[in-house]
């Protein structure tokens, strides 16, 4: 508690641009908009986020993997992406926004991590990875997921130098409840 985190997606593991155009179509080129619909729909039907096993194919599973190592793909373009949930099927609706947190150790793949030295450290101050909170908006009555309301990613810095009640309230890494809650909140708001 009391860790200062820095959230991925607003630049922490790469110097990702910071501002997300929407003027044309998602991550301005056509192209790349209609590759991302294409793995979206392979990972629901295959039940996987996994290329080789979503792709059909070498050649599709090589399309993916160079639409993912392309540096004009940002990562907070992706989880923008990830997160749009369309008015009309939320309309009418009584929706839930779920969160949870979730930690990934990276420890046995240190080796082949590119930007390892940015990351930070787990709940145990030592091993390297990274957090994760996601917010589900959920269908109360019929008990369905309806898609992502925000996907916020952050590392913790080793040293702790502040405790969780001296930290200012948007430095506590219990920021991100309200975070993610108020960002899932705003497509939310055409729901009943």
């Amino acid at each position: 508690m009391g860790h200062k985190f820095e959230l991925i997606a607003d630049g922490g593991f790469t110097e990702a641009k910071r501002s997300v155009s929407r003027k044309r179509n998602g991550f301005n080129d056509s192209r790349n908009e209609r590759k991302w619909g294409e793995m979206i729909e392979q990972m629901i039907k295959k039940q996987s986020v996994f290329v080789s096993q979503m792709a059909d194919n070498k050649r599709q599973a090589d399309s993916y993997y160079r639409f993912i190592s392309n540096p004009r793909i940002q990562l907070n373009e992706l989880i923008k992406m990830s997160c749009i949930i369309s008015p009309q099927v939320l309309q009418g609706r009584h929706v839930l926004v779920i969160g949870d947190t979730s930690s990934f150790n990276l420890k046995r793949h240190m080796g082949r991590i590119q930007d390892g030295h940015r990351l930070g450290v787990l709940e145990d101050n030592s091993s390297p990875g990274f957090f994760t909170h996601v917010h589900l908006v959920v269908d109360a009555e019929e008990e369905t997921v309806l898609g992502l309301g925000d996907i916020l990613l952050w590392c913790r810095e080793k040293a702790v130098t502040k405790t969780a009640r001296q930290a200012q309230w948007e430095e506590r890494e219990s920021y991100r409840w309200y975070q993610g809650a108020h960002s899932a909140g705003q497509p939310a708001a055409a729901a009943e």
